[in-house]
């Protein structure tokens, strides 16, 4: 059996655990194996009345999810690895909902099967390739302000870093996602575990910037940031990649390009833009049922 291809950190049961619980998940975990296939997801799972339903933990671009190897008639035969876990799913739940890591780029095997599905783009940046592409008033910004900040790994920071981040929100109009205090507490467990690290900028006592990046074993993400208005993610940025590139890591992905002005500011770090996909069913009466009441009610 051909080695998995798919694996994220948002697949370890760490990450998962730590995360689910905090918007009233519970990680739940299937597997379906063949003789010649390995199929297998990390879910977040709620109840919602009779419906048992998969939803994505708060801050989770990805859903956690494992598969061999495959040729691509078996996608038209329905026995590839993505379709055997859409079975399995489907016997199992009344509602689904999966964002499939942007190395699934082949979901032809869920649309056959009548799952909808729609793309999504992040941005990811080469952690090699440095600051070179960058846009030159990006570049000219971090080498300009860069003095004026004090950067680097600050163990322990993750809850004033959270109230930055909840900060951006409230400056946006949005509604601040998850309790301060239960957010730190997952984000300290995954610190303990390795999966997780503070970065700052500082001026004297002051926080300017955060980034709580979160490491898999193919690519770190720009998981949770915040920041005041000004240069100073702009310079905690350049840092952090110069961080990722001595851990050997090659791809930081921003988590997101579906928002414009954020977008827009990945957009002049000359990253990549990289599509993947959600993918979603309503496979019991009950949830289609429901589904169509929330249309309908606008709820």
């Amino acid at each position: 059996m051909a080695a998995s291809f798919h694996a994220t950190v948002f697949g370890d049961a760490r990450y998962l655990e730590a995360m689910a619980p905090l918007s009233g998940r519970y990680a739940e975990y299937v597997r379906s194996e063949r003789e010649t296939a390995l199929a297998g997801a990390a879910l977040g799972v709620r109840r919602r009345g009779p419906v048992l339903e998969v939803a994505l933990p708060l801050f989770t671009p990805y859903t956690g999810v494992l598969l061999s190897a495959y040729a691509e008639a078996e996608v038209h035969q329905g026995s590839d690895p993505l379709s055997q876990l859409a079975e399995s799913l489907e016997t199992r739940f009344g509602r689904i909902r999966l964002h499939l890591p942007p190395s699934v780029t082949d979901v032809r095997g869920l649309q056959f099967r009548g799952w909808q599905v729609s793309p999504l783009y992040t941005y990811c940046l080469d952690v090699e390739a440095g600051l070179e592409g960058w846009s030159s008033g990006a570049r000219r910004k971090a080498r300009k302000h860069g003095p004026e900040f004090d950067t680097g790994v600050e163990p322990g920071a993750a809850a004033d870093i959270i109230q930055l981040v909840h900060q951006g929100y409230a400056r946006s109009g949005g509604t601040p996602p998850g309790q301060a205090d239960l957010l730190s507490i997952a984000v300290r467990s995954l610190e303990s575990e390795g999966l997780a690290e503070c970065v700052t900028a500082r001026q004297g006592d002051s926080l300017e910037a955060g980034i709580i990046l979160l490491h898999g074993p193919k690519a770190s993400y720009y998981w949770m940031a915040g920041s005041r208005p000004g240069p100073a993610m702009t310079v905690l940025l350049a840092a952090a990649m110069d961080r990722l590139a001595a851990r050997g890591a090659p791809v930081l992905d921003l988590v997101g390009a579906n928002t414009p002005p954020i977008a827009e500011f990945k957009r002049r770090l000359g990253a990549r833009l990289v599509q993947y996909w959600s993918a979603t069913l309503d496979p019991s009466p009950l949830a289609r049922a429901a589904a169509a009441a929330r249309m309908l009610w606008g709820t």
